[in-house]
């Protein structure tokens, strides 16, 4: 490999591998691989291990990433609460009647829905349907 040098026992050493394995992260491995002589093929096969456990432990912190942000949706999900009460407290994600309507809380509020931009209308109040 360029700037590999071969030990006395005719391989390369382990230093020389690990100062490899850190070119990695500043230089593309493709490029390396290019560079590596037909008697390397460990140290090609080594280098290409290393490559892909750095891309398999940057794909892991990605799905880490995900699972942490689908559990905080799940966790400010939807829940119906009840008749509208002027001494609750409702948290994002609750669902209150007040005045025929449903309203969606998009903040915790102690407010009236319809009163501020904490509650969002979901279902407005219809008419009745008596003398039809």
């Amino acid at each position: 490999m360029a700037g590999l040098k071969k030990s006395t026992k005719g391989g390369i050493d382990a230093e020389q591998i690990m100062k490899a394995s850190l070119k990695l992260a500043t230089e593309d491995h493709r490029t390396l691989l290019k560079k590596a002589s037909k008697d390397d093929l460990a140290s090609v096969a080594l280098l290409q291990a290393l490559a892909a456990s750095k891309e398999a432990h940057a794909t892991l912190l990605r799905l880490s990433d995900l699972v942490d942000r689908v559990e905080a949706l799940e966790a400010h999900g939807i829940k119906y609460v009840g008749v509208y009460q002027p001494s609750g407290d409702y948290e994002r994600g609750h669902i209150v009647t007040h005045q025929g309507s449903a309203w969606h809380a998009v903040r915790p509020t102690r407010a009236v829905p319809g009163s501020s931009g904490d509650w969002q209308l979901m279902v407005k109040a219809g008419r009745d349907a008596r003398g039809s």
